[in-house]
């Protein structure tokens, strides 16, 4: 197993810019091609990786051709010996989308026949190192089975976007919808902000649900492989021969089929649950966003009848004034003198007329106003009844 970590520092030194991610290598192309030499690795991981925006798993099955280490010959000094043979192997490619920090890649052929694996895992932290060893470490039988460093990439994948990514993301929702619907003179978050937040939790969303299925599907290769271990652990071994042990370890390798088919059934129920999480959290960011344009409207519609009323008031106002207005202008000149002489009155004894008959053209006039809006809305209201019962027949 070889663990590939990100370079610190590119090599800059070339007019073409360095790779970035995992394309970019800690060491140099002929140390790469010398590992995939005697690590058979195989020549479709550089399609793999150069697929970075979706999530991949890929399985086949190949006549692989296997070499031995190098080692010193006794022909002649530092000679060369290489013993190859072709031999059928199963190959799995996989690739974590770089949509987010921290992707990865990973190549694994296994030999069937030897039960031998060889990987290479590409963008390691030292972090991601500890744990591939450690579980390594621990695999115990577990290691002869093909799917075992698939299996570590899926959980490395599982804490990347379960624990920190969907994690991260749920929380960034739940705080817009809190200041979406906080009471108060509150700020809401921008249209920017909030748009480009469900932007981001839809593509998350979307990418656990294509990486769920590369699980499903890689399930489904588990379970082809676990079919032909039952087929060859049922019939038992013969006697006096020593097919016992290879008896024992295609039991051995069932039982581990069976446990690693377990631990990926419950990844995929732990995307289901992330997943369904971030549709709850996307529906209630538009949930929160109709409920504030409905507080928007409401107040705005308040402010209307508001208004309304006013401009009302202002109309009734002018249906009392303006004829008074009217008759003031009529009689003005006969009920007020300007300029009056000595023991002449300024105002007429007969002012009374004048407030008079302001106050009856203003009662006639208002008297007329509602009689004719009262008609006007009770022919109104029976036409709306009578076209409702005209739809209802």
């Amino acid at each position: 197993m070889t663990l590939v970590t990100r370079p610190l520092e590119p090599d800059c030194s070339g007019d073409v810019p360095p790779p970035e991610g995992i394309k970019c290598l800690p060491f140099s192309l002929e140390t790469f091609r010398l590992i995939s030499k005697h690590l058979s690795i195989h020549s479709g991981i550089s399609r793999v990786v150069n697929r970075a925006d979706v999530g991949v798993i890929s399985t086949a099955e190949v006549e692989t051709r296997f070499s031995s280490l190098p080692s010193l010959g006794l022909s002649g000094p530092f000679m060369l010996q290489l013993t190859v043979w072709l031999i059928r192997g199963l190959v799995y490619h996989c690739r974590s989308s770089n949509m987010w920090e921290g992707d990865l890649a990973l190549s694994v052929t296994h030999c069937v026949k030897s039960e031998s694996t060889f990987g290479m895992l590409f963008g390691c932290t030292t972090r991601i190192q500890e744990e591939v060893i450690n579980r390594l470490r621990f695999a115990r039988e577990a290691i002869r089975h093909p799917l075992l460093l698939p299996g570590i990439f899926v959980e490395l994948e599982r804490n990347r976007h379960v624990k920190d990514l969907v994690e991260k993301q749920i929380l960034s929702l739940e705080t817009t919808i809190s200041d979406l619907t906080s009471p108060g003179d509150a700020i809401p978050p921008s249209t920017e902000d909030t748009i480009s937040l469900w932007l981001d939790t839809t593509a998350l969303r979307n990418g656990l649900t294509n990486w769920k299925e590369q699980i499903r599907e890689l399930i489904c290769h588990l379970d082809e492989i676990a079919l032909r271990q039952e087929e060859q652990a049922h019939g038992p071994p013969k006697a006096f021969s020593t097919d016992s042990s290879a008896y024992a370890r295609t039991i051995m390798l069932a039982n581990t089929s069976r446990k690693i088919r377990s631990r990926l059934t419950s990844v995929v129920r732990e995307y289901e649950e992330s997943i369904r999480d971030c549709n709850m959290r996307i529906e209630g960011v538009a949930m929160a966003t109709q409920l504030l344009h409905a507080k928007t409207n409401l107040e705005i519609a308040v402010d209307a009848k508001r208004d309304g009323k006013r401009i009302q008031n202002i109309s009734l106002f002018s249906v009392i004034f303006l004829p008074s207005m009217f008759v003031a202008t009529i009689f003005s000149t006969d009920f007020f003198n300007w300029f009056p002489g000595r023991g002449e009155a300024m105002i007429s004894p007969h002012i009374w007329i004048l407030f008079t008959f302001c106050l009856c053209v203003s009662l006639a006039f208002l008297i007329g106003y509602v009689l004719v809006s009262s008609r006007i809305s009770c022919i109104r209201k029976r036409q709306f009844i009578q076209r409702r019962c005209d739809v209802f027949v």
